[in-house]
């Protein structure tokens, strides 16, 4: 592959007057309008730094200190003080009501690795702070979660009315934004009936394992059996609180009491939420209170149900298939049906309190669903926070086959003219336009833009085929798959106008001007002509490619001819600077003259790279296959090549 990367120049917008904000905490000057342009690139999330029983003790044992009066919000401390601008997302707990079920997720949801610089030096003067610690703060929500103490007995009617409050009160602050709402069991019953109740409010509902199947669970039979005796109270408990015993806990529950806590702590490293709570608990729950508890999930899950034809809201659910209190994966379906707005993640492998479950990453999944905005449409050129450090893990993992098999290399030009292996000689301030030429079925771009991210910690944003951002209902995710990729590395739909605001918010563009048929290079079995001959299968290309600006986006699923991976090269010519050359827009002849300049050295640096691959002795699979047995995998980004 040979690119180009041009710098642009900017053109300032007029200036606007906006209203006022009230912000709730006062702003460092180093805090910028846009919530997610300036966040940087690979920051932690959080994800890495795995939390285990003894952090979710501490959180549970502080959380209890409270555990009287009546329902309350409370701002996790993890997540850092809110910030003005952020969405607000509301979670709402199980039927255990504790609201910890976000542990797992608190940094990565509300802040950076750095955001609490700031806090830190908050009785400092800024000019004091030295200059590596200014740090862009910024949240990708403003998290609050419902605690509902164990003696409450606020009815359901009552505890719908507590959130709906909360939701009618900040859409009054500021109507432009998506409120979201979390719910997880019984949490979900809630979150459906709230918004089943304000459909002309912009929600965004997210829903872990909802409850609305209790009728079709074997909890039904518990209840009856607890109406009539209250002898098995103390028994029934750990399923009736927690919900999310499954698999092997199973077993660790039968011998709870003679366990200690070094042994669950090594056995229970993805379930720490049942066990910490059966602890702590389990001696301080009335029969009374876990009665109720169970009427009151039989009443959200009959008050959801009986007006899901009112949700008007967007819903992803995700289920867990492994869950055995719940039939997960049938009500997820089901939902998906029902619901105009849905899409349902499945999770082969999890169990009922998959939050609590190391892997699973909550902001990558909104992000990857395309669920993740800011105003009332999803915008995205500007709703995009870059990919983090779990996220480029995750994109390695996925991505591996691909850098085993084709072992990209890198080469970039510098201001003197000189070839070096690396991206050193790519500018690092945008607006830059990198345009290149696909190669065979447009892998190319994947290790392409994680380099980028790897080496520069800039985000390539590419101009990806429409069809890469379809609206899937329904998928099977352990992990993230390419359409996920593609969300996560922060492709945009190839249009116009996204080129142009890109290139407005100083960005790294990825342009291919050949597109899907310069990707297929012809080489398939059938291409492109052959199958839009035949009026049956032009007919559902067509179709798939429906809403595509021209023809030149038409995208068509060919028939592959298997072929041994080659290697990928790629090279970055010398910067072309268009800065001070504005009278290009208006002059034609002026416009052709820079693009056969353009097309001239991209021509000669494919010229290049087709001669100088013949000097790689490791050009052949199975040469790169020797090195790796020798050297080990590790040293496949650092395979050797041709001398430049």
């Amino acid at each position: 592959m040979a690119s180009l990367t041009i710098p642009l120049p900017i053109t300032h917008p007029k200036p606007q007057n906006p209203k006022p904000l009230i912000t709730r905490i006062k702003k460092p000057p180093f805090i910028r309008s846009s919530l997610t342009k300036n966040i940087e690139p690979l920051h932690d999330d959080g994800y890495m730094t795995s939390k285990g029983i003894k952090e979710y003790r501490d959180a549970v044992t502080e959380s209890l200190r409270f555990n009287e009066g009546p329902p309350r919000w409370f701002c996790p401390v993890d997540c850092g003080p809110p910030i003005e601008g952020s969405p607000i997302l509301l979670f709402l707990p199980g039927v255990d009501g504790i609201g910890m079920g976000l542990f797992m997720h608190h940094k990565a949801l509300g802040r950076n690795s750095n955001i609490w610089n700031y806090f830190a030096t908050t009785f400092r003067s800024y000019n004091n702070i030295q200059s590596d610690r200014r740090t862009e703060i910024w949240m990708i929500f403003e998290v609050r979660s419902m605690h509902v103490p164990f003696s409450d007995r606020t009815s359901f009617e009552g505890l719908l009315n507590f959130v709906e409050d909360m939701v009618k009160i900040e859409h009054s602050r500021c109507q432009d934004k998506p409120i979201y709402l979390l719910g997880h069991c019984f949490g979900g019953c809630l979150a459906l009936s709230v918004a089943a109740r304000n459909p002309n409010i912009d929600l965004i509902v997210l829903l872990t394992n909802p409850a609305t199947s209790f009728d079709r669970s074997w909890l039904q039979l518990l209840l009856k059996t607890l109406r009539s005796s209250f002898c098995q109270m103390n028994f029934a408990f750990p399923s009736v609180l927690s919900l999310s015993i499954d698999g092997p806990l199973k077993l660790a529950l039968e011998n709870i009491d003679e366990l200690t806590l070094q042994i669950l702590d090594k056995f229970s490293t993805n379930f720490v939420s049942p066990l910490i709570l059966l602890s702590y608990l389990v001696d301080n729950i009335s029969n009374e209170t876990i009665s109720w508890k169970l009427k009151l999930l039989s009443l959200a899950a009959d008050q959801a149900n009986s007006h899901l034809h009112a949700i008007k809201a967007e819903v992803l659910v995700l289920s867990s298939c492994m869950a055995s209190f719940l039939p997960n994966r049938d009500e997820g379906e089901r939902l998906r049906k029902l619901l105009p707005k849905c899409k349902v993640y499945y999770f082969e492998n999890r169990g009922h309190n998959i939050l609590m479950e190391n892997g699973v990453h909550l902001c990558s999944i909104i992000k990857g669903a395309g669920l993740y905005r800011h105003t009332k449409h999803h915008a995205y050129v500007t709703d995009f926070p870059p990919m983090t450090t779990t996220e480029l893990a995750a994109a390695d993992k996925m991505t591996k086959a691909v850098y085993l098999a084709t072992s990209p290399v890198m080469f970039s030009t510098t201001e003197d003219g000189e070839i070096v292996r690396g991206l050193s000689g790519v500018p690092n301030d945008g607006p830059i336009l990198i345009i290149g030429n696909h190669m065979l079925m447009g892998l190319d771009m994947m290790p392409l833009v994680l380099e980028f991210i790897r080496e520069k910690r800039v985000a390539l944003r590419s101009m990806a085929h429409p069809i890469l951002f379809m609206n899937r209902r329904e998928c099977s995710s352990e992990g993230h798959d390419f359409f996920d990729f593609v969300k996560l590395s922060g492709a945009v739909p190839a249009t116009n106008r996204n080129l142009y605001r890109l290139l407005s918010e100083k960005s790294c563009v990825l342009l291919y001007p050949g597109g899907p048929h310069e990707a297929l290079h012809q080489k398939v079995l059938f291409d492109y002509d052959d199958l839009m001959s035949n009026l049956f299968i032009r007919q559902m290309i067509n179709q798939s490619n429906h809403g595509s600006e021209s023809r030149d986006q038409e995208l068509l699923f060919p028939c592959i001819r298997p072929k041994i991976p080659g290697r990928f090269y790629y090279l970055f010519g010398k910067p072309i600077s268009l800065e001070g050359k504005m009278e290009v827009l208006k002059d034609k002849e002026r416009a052709k003259e820079v693009y056969l300049n353009i097309k001239s050295e991209v021509e000669s640096m494919i010229s290049f790279l087709l001669k100088k691959r013949e000097e790689d002795d490791y050009r052949s699979i199975f040469r790169r296959m020797q090195h790796e047995a020798a050297y080990g995998a590790a040293s496949s980004s650092q395979m050797p090549t041709f001398d430049p």
